[in-house]
């Protein structure tokens, strides 16, 4: 006992107190991630119970004036209410046969084409920045998003 006690650090108390705290940042950090890795599960899956029942599912979204990559971008925030991060919009982008491109670079300028388009048809799609988290549609604009993705319900 004596010699493990001759390899413990000199201030004990003072190393576990920072041991704690790394712990509960850990512990917060995987609450946040579990959090975002729920948010992404519904995203890809494509289901969002709606106030009406209906299920929304990304094989029934059609747009006709946005390139495929623009209808998931658009569909994947319109299925959202908090916000969609840049990582989790490039894997969804991946997956439903969009950009197969992991530059971030690339989802600004979706982002742009998409508003471009919308302005010319006198839309107003309603996409807003949320710092530090992505993008989201305004909740006001999100009802009239999902009816021009997924038609009248």
């Amino acid at each position: 006992m004596t010699a493990l006690l001759r390899y413990a650090p000199r201030d004990f108390e003072g190393e576990l107190e920072r041991l704690a705290a790394q712990l509960r940042i850990a512990e917060r950090e995987r609450d946040e991630a579990l959090q975002r890795a729920e948010q992404l599960e519904t995203v890809l899956h494509g289901q969002f119970e709606l106030r009406l029942g209906n299920r929304l599912q990304m094989r029934d979204v059609m747009c006709p004036w946005l390139t495929r990559s623009e209808t998931i971008f658009l569909a994947t925030l319109a299925i959202t209410k908090r916000g969609v991060s840049r990582a989790d919009m490039l894997t969804a982008l991946s997956l439903y046969g969009g950009s197969r491109s992991d530059d971030a670079k690339m989802l600004d300028v979706l982002l742009c084409k998409i508003r471009r388009k919308a302005r010319e048809r006198g839309i107003d799609v309603g996409i807003r920045v949320v710092r530090a988290r992505g993008w989201r549609i305004v909740p006001e604009r999100l009802e009239a998003v999902r009816d021009l993705l997924w038609g009248e319900r």
